[in-house]
């Protein structure tokens, strides 16, 4: 049987997540190791109940600490739970009680594939 290419019938793929703003939920995250350097890997699920393309595809990201210092850009981190509407000041006692804490948050993410 012969088979032409047709691109007008072509699915939407499984692929990757096309460029964009996405409302997404802060799925979990957590810590992971890659040649030794520890990494925080956060899972964020584009969110379902928002019209919007790619409901429930999940969004990868890795924060690795500053090689220099070893230490996390906390700048960043406060600015994810800054838009997850933590409350300014709030303490946690470690790291990962903080990140925890914004589990089950939404967030809006944009995404650049490079």
């Amino acid at each position: 049987m012969a088979i032409t290419m047709d691109y007008s019938q072509a699915a939407e793929g499984n692929g990757d997540i096309q460029d964009g703003v996405y409302e997404c939920v802060i799925n979990r995250f957590g810590f992971d190791n890659y040649k030794d350097r520890e990494f925080i890997k956060f899972d964020l699920i584009v969110r379902n109940d928002v019209p919007q393309k790619y409901q429930n595809k999940h969004i990868f990201d890795n924060q690795y600490p500053k090689k220099d210092t070893g230490e996390y850009a906390m700048g960043y981190l406060f600015m994810i739970g800054k838009n997850a509407g933590i409350p300014d000041h709030k303490a946690w006692a470690d790291l990962a009680a903080m990140l925890a804490d914004f589990t089950g948050h939404a967030v809006k993410v944009t995404v650049k594939n490079e």
